[in-house]
């Protein structure tokens, strides 16, 4: 009994100085802003060492320490935030190594996580009225206006013809449009990006306190799964729906959002597909991903290139083609490293 006593008080004790210092973390974060970035990553570790420690629950009760402390120091929001955000978070990564998860369902588990912090954060706009959601969305699309405005006035001491700054025009304000429609799309690949970025800079920094988590197997072995090629025809039916049926929300929603999700896994599989397939020529490991890098960035400005490597990351899912056209004997002997 007093053993259970005293490792109950140890961990009480590390899990309120752990909470100062989470607390610490996110207040300094509000008031240094270029501390903000690697803070928002820096902050959950702490809740996650003494789930790995002394379980969830008392790293639920420093999270809600934390969250009191914040309220002290920065009012209410700040408070909110490590509530519904910080602190979920490193429970999530802390339960997985805890429970010696594979790091895949860990980066799930956060990204529930993250999904449904971000949300009711946004609900939290929601519940603002007026002065929230709706003042929110008044002032994106106004400034989404100007923006138009000033490419047309851009275009036009360009010289670019009227019909094509109306083209362009044109394209802004249809993407201003799907904007709320491919909103949870953004929403999922928001919260899956924070979860993995969350995953990796905890795992390089319980490493160095004698916590070892698993690697995520190497970037270039990654593959969207074959079957996910069906959900394109899906996605563009309940796209067609939507418009024959005079584009109802949901339908449109689900199907805009999908394409958006199947165009963004299918580049980043073709992306891959291409750095592995340039390991065939004499580049170096530097070069490869300074190209893969601009082939990815060019292609948010020229559709054909876009299409290309969604068709590439399809064929790479179904066919396998890194396979048969990436490094094969030459890995490690005739490619520079």
């Amino acid at each position: 009994m007093r053993a259970v006593a005293s490792s109950r008080t140890q961990g009480l004790t590390e899990g309120a100085i752990l909470a100062a210092l989470v607390a610490l973390l996110v207040v300094a974060s509000r008031y240094f802003p270029p501390f903000a970035i690697v803070a928002q990553y820096l902050c959950p570790v702490p809740l996650a060492v003494l789930v790995i420690r002394h379980g969830v629950r008392i790293a639920a009760i420093a999270g809600v320490v934390a969250a009191l402390i914040g309220v002290v120091l920065g009012g209410p929001l700040l408070g909110l935030a490590i509530l519904i955000g910080v602190a979920p978070m490193g429970i999530a990564i802390g339960l997985g190594t805890r429970q010696r998860w594979d790091p895949a369902r860990i980066i799930a588990l956060a990204a529930v996580v993250a999904f449904i912090s971000i949300a009711f954060s946004f609900a939290g706009v929601l519940a603002g009225g007026p002065s929230g959601a709706a003042g929110m969305l008044k002032e994106m699309n106004a400034s989404i206006e100007r923006s138009i405005e000033w490419s047309t006035q851009l275009y036009a001491r360009m010289g670019i013809p009227l019909a094509e700054q109306q083209k362009k025009a044109a394209e802004l304000r249809q993407l201003m449009r799907l904007l709320p429609v491919i909103f949870p799309a953004m929403l999922l690949m928001g919260a899956v990006a924070a979860a993995w970025v969350n995953y990796e800079v905890s795992r390089r920094i319980l490493r160095r306190f004698g916590y070892q988590l698993a690697t995520l197997p190497p970037m270039r072995s990654w593959r969207v799964p074959s079957a996910a090629t069906w959900l394109f025809p899906i996605a563009l039916v309940a796209v067609a729906v939507s418009g024959q049926l005079g584009r109802p929300p949901i339908v449109e929603t689900i199907g805009q959002s999908l394409l958006v999700i199947l165009s963004t896994a299918f580049t980043v599989n073709g992306l891959i597909s291409v750095w592995v397939i340039l390991g065939n020529f004499d580049l170096s490991t530097r070069e490869r991903t300074i190209i893969t890098v601009a082939l990815g960035l060019f292609s948010s400005g020229l559709p054909v290139l876009a299409l290309a490597l969604v068709v590439l990351g399809l064929i790479d899912s179904l066919q396998h083609v890194r396979d048969r056209w990436g490094i094969t004997k030459r890995e490690g002997q005739g490619a520079k490293t």
